[in-house]
């Protein structure tokens, strides 16, 4: 018997009605905040092994240990939408306590319209 591995379809919204704002989004307020509140959030494999090499130096690496990759700059459809929307309140409140609660909404109106186009 054949077994599928699983799967999700990745899109390419990168001509989608939403492509300038998601751009504008991360640009201005979404990549900043990432980096605030992922502190240890490497850029790229390359950083991720020498993160890996410097700690693995100090002897601090366990062998048990998984290396995995996640991509957070593209908003993509199979994530689920609310735990997306409570991780950035938990940021936002974390890293942004001035932002207003009228910008907020905003902020994460434009998040939605971003996941539903």
């Amino acid at each position: 018997e054949k077994k599928i591995p699983p799967s999700r379809f990745v899109t390419d919204l990168s001509r989608g009605v939403t492509a300038r704002s998601d751009k504008f989004l991360v640009w201005k307020w979404l990549g900043p905040l990432a980096k605030d509140y992922c502190i240890d959030l490497v850029k790229d494999s390359t950083a991720a092994l020498q993160r890996l090499e410097s700690l693995a130096d100090r002897n601090e690496v366990d062998d048990s240990w998984f290396s995995i990759s996640i991509d957070i700059v593209s908003l993509y459809d199979s994530l689920r939408h609310d735990l997306v929307l409570t991780a950035i309140d938990d940021a936002i409140d974390d890293c942004r306590p001035d932002w207003t609660q009228e910008f907020r909404i905003w902020f994460k109106q434009l998040i939605q319209l971003s996941f539903d186009s």
